[in-house]
């Protein structure tokens, strides 16, 4: 009697919180419409003109802008993030300033180009007649115009080309370990012990052997799955990888 008592107490459970779930996308999609979710906003573009490629994620839709005016000016490859806020413009209504000074009209309408595995960091703006190649990503707070090239890091504002994808990787594979181990320093200072693995779930390949390689490819498989590469991941994991240790234990005693 108990045991099925706690069995319905379970299920009565799952069902409120599949319900409240239900609730909240209701409400979500009452409040912002096409901006509720990614895919409804991704959805929405495309009807109204916009060429937009697989695996398009907008990671805060309901406080992204995207210029519908001009939808159909707008191309977007696959494997594109946007976080958020981010701004993508395809047109400029700033001449109103000479319209009021003498009655011109000099209309600003451009497309938006972007291309494949593009990043675009929170804030950014992208203005009307911006082209973005292949394998670039966009920091943090950039307003971007005119062309970036492939393979490429832009930043600042005006964006500006600052280093290759190469040089950027180069840069962050020499920081994983201080930075991992600033993450175990900084989590035993607050809790006053040593953190679960999962805590380096981006800083994993550093104890990545072939000692216990499967079971790292099971702890951390959502990470390898990402962007849906996850075969490829595996083998640069497997081929490629230059781990330090060959344990997670011999991190965690290792000298911080």
């Amino acid at each position: 009697m108990v045991y099925e008592n706690k069995n319905t107490i379970i299920f009565l459970k799952g069902v409120t919180v599949n319900f409240l779930k239900r609730i909240k996308k209701v409400v979500q999609w009452f409040v912002y419409g096409h901006r509720a979710t990614s895919e409804r906003y991704k959805d929405f573009l495309i009807k109204r003109g916009a060429e937009i490629g697989d695996n398009f994620i907008i990671f805060c839709p309901n406080l992204t802008i995207i210029d519908t005016q001009n939808a159909y000016m707008l191309k977007i490859g696959n494997n594109v993030s946007l976080t958020g806020p981010v701004t993508i413009l395809t047109h400029d209504y700033s001449w109103k300033v000479y319209k009021d000074m003498d009655g011109r009209i000099l209309g600003n309408q451009q497309p938006v180009i972007i291309g494949n595995n593009v990043f675009i960091g929170w804030g950014a703006t992208i203005l009307a007649g911006t082209v973005i190649e292949d394998n670039v990503i966009i920091g943090a707070g950039s307003v971007v115009s005119g062309h970036c090239e492939a393979n490429s890091v832009y930043a600042g504002v005006p964006a500006k080309r600052i280093m290759s994808i190469e040089e950027l990787i180069e840069r962050r594979e020499k920081r994983q370990l201080t930075e991992a181990k600033q993450m175990q320093r900084f989590y035993l200072e607050k809790y006053g012990k040593q953190p679960d693995i999962r805590l380096f779930e981006s800083y994993f390949p550093l104890f990545t052997s072939s000692k216990n390689f499967e079971e790292m490819i099971s702890i951390f498989d959502d990470r390898l799955s990402l962007e849906n590469n996850k075969d490829v991941s595996i083998h640069y994991l497997k081929e490629n990888n230059k781990n330090i240790f060959n344990t997670f234990e011999e991190f965690l005693n290792s000298n911080p």
